[in-house]
């Protein structure tokens, strides 16, 4: 039981900070294609670095037990796996494609 709320605490921080990574991206893509130099290595740096997360991310919702929508915890692998394929997969997989 002391391992179930530990783990709950990592997914809930990783859930938040790619909110906040995801208002970032929102706000710095549009940013960065109107007024910055795309070829400076910071910004390659810190888009990757929030690429990587984001694909954690994904790695994370791979493993994660939910709720269905009559409030039952979904903890088979096999559905929980088709669940995310047919769901958020492919958004969450587009949002880290590069496209420069």
């Amino acid at each position: 039981m002391g391992n179930y709320h530990y783990y709950v605490s990592i997914i809930s921080i990783l859930t938040f900070e790619s909110f906040r990574l995801l208002l970032y991206t929102c706000f710095q893509s549009p940013y960065a294609l109107a007024f910055l130099d795309t070829t400076d290595d910071l910004w390659t740096i810190l888009n990757t670095i929030v690429d990587i997360i984001f694909l954690i991310d994904i790695f994370v919702n791979f493993h994660s037990a939910y709720y269905d929508k009559e409030f039952e915890m979904i903890d088979d692998r096999k559905t929980i796996v088709r669940g995310y394929l047919y769901s958020w997969f492919f958004i969450d997989l587009l949002s880290i494609v590069p496209f420069d």
